[in-house]
């Protein structure tokens, strides 16, 4: 059971949900844009039960073992740099956090720049 979550990474964004709710609120609590290169990027979650966070994106990836109440977590994304004969533009991935009965309670979306015109 979420109670609340932050992002922590210049976006400070609190939410709330219940254990009752059986199906994905789709509900989007923070947007955070990063720079073309590979990185990381801490997550703060501060909640109550169990709960683990798990990409939807192949290219963002994140420690996906549950965990009790508040507790950080690194997302680590790839990098989304133009090179000679491919060029990338911006791209945006999501992060869901998801409670230990599999209600989705949440999306981070991570936008990330690519090619500078």
């Amino acid at each position: 059971m979420i109670k609340k979550m932050l992002l922590t990474a210049a976006v400070i964004l609190a939410a709330a949900c219940s254990r009752e709710i059986l199906s994905p609120t789709g509900k989007l609590i923070g947007e955070v844009t990063v720079e073309s290169e590979a990185g990381d990027i801490p997550v703060l979650i501060e909640a109550t039960g169990v709960w683990r966070a798990a990409s939807l994106s192949d290219w963002i990836t994140v420690d996906d073992a549950w965990h009790r109440d508040t507790y950080s977590v690194v997302l680590h994304y790839g990098s989304n740099q133009s090179v000679e004969g491919m060029h990338r533009s911006a791209r945006t991935g999501f992060v869901i956090i998801e409670t230990a009965d599999g209600a989705e309670c949440d999306t981070l979306a991570v936008h990330q720049k690519g090619l500078e015109l």
